[in-house]
């Protein structure tokens, strides 16, 4: 509040001291009349300061009103724009599923590896090294011999001990001719298998980043904190407007008081004021007079326990 509430009050009693008191203690009939003039200026200014706080609190309400009304007017646009965008998302992740499905079903079912597969592989792949070996064979002990008829070994112990150890190293290269073949094939059908697989990770890639380009740009058009800074808003405004309510209580509740200390003090010596009547009403008489008799109350019973103590 902008002027100090009990101003002129306290003002008017300093220069009514001047008047002095009458023999009773009752202020004089000038000085009355000073503390009234006090207190009709504290009310009158009181009076206008809640009329300022009463029209500030008004124009705060209106503003918080007109917040408000702004607010869910921005609720109602914000929440058709991500209706609309919600759908869009939607609408697009059902062409893109529609798409991969078309994909899919164009490229077939996806290949596994079986064990026939293997088989087939393993047996293609054993006959074709064999082959290799027997032909290689063939011409080193198709010469060797030749070589031992030219030099007439060919019936000597020797040249038998030499093809008994090329049978038996022969059955040792077919047992590892197997098994490398047996690799060989797995590694043939993973090898098949990863070609076939990243082409079609590839081809559904294509699909993906294509139609989900279109659904991470509706996603970041999503509405942004719009609403939150208006929540802000909201908040500060309800701030000033509470302050403004607080005013407006305060210079309320001090009008009320001056005018129950005018109404208590100044009604009743009205008169008295305009010499109409002789004596002053002192408002706080009755308990002064209450006091008083509980003063004398206590007097009394304190001599009657005197009494008692000295009997």
């Amino acid at each position: 509040m902008a002027t100090p509430t009990g101003f002129g009050d306290i003002f008017a009693r300093g220069l009514s001291s001047i008047y002095g008191t009458t023999p009773s203690g009752d202020p004089t009939r000038a000085g009355m009349a000073i503390q009234t003039g006090g207190k009709i200026f504290d009310y009158y200014q009181t009076q206008k300061q809640l009329e300022r706080d009463e029209e500030l609190l008004r124009r705060e309400q209106a503003a918080q009103r007109r917040i408000m009304a702004e607010q869910l007017d921005m609720a109602r646009r914000r929440a058709g724009e991500e209706s609309s965008i919600r759908q869009g998302i939607v609408s697009r992740t059902q062409q893109l599923e529609q798409a991969l499905n078309q994909a899919r079903a164009a490229m077939g079912q996806a290949p596994i590896a079986t064990q026939d597969d293997i088989n087939q592989n393993y047996q293609q792949i054993r006959d074709t090294m064999r082959n290799d070996y027997f032909d290689t064979l063939d011409r080193v002990s198709s010469q060797g011999f030749a070589d031992a008829i030219a030099k007439g070994m060919d019936r000597s112990d020797r040249f038998r001990d030499t093809q008994r150890e090329l049978g038996e190293t022969s059955a040792e290269e077919l047992r590892k001719i197997d098994q490398e073949a047996y690799n060989a094939a797995i590694s043939r059908l993973g090898s098949n298998l990863d070609v076939l697989y990243q082409g079609r990770d590839k081809r559904l890639g294509e699909i993906e980043d294509t139609m989900g380009a279109g659904i991470s740009r509706l996603q970041s058009a999503m509405p942004t904190n719009a609403g939150t800074l208006y929540g802000n808003a909201q908040t500060q405004q309800n701030t000033v407007t509470t302050g403004a309510q607080t005013n407006f209580t305060d210079s309320s509740e001090a009008l009320g008081t001056i005018a129950g200390n005018i109404n208590k003090n100044v009604a009743p010596n009205i008169g008295y004021m305009l010499g109409k009547t002789p004596n002053y009403t002192n408002s706080n008489q009755a308990e002064i007079e209450r006091l008083e008799n509980e003063i004398s109350d206590l007097k009394r019973r304190n001599r009657n326990l005197s009494g008692l103590g000295e009997a």
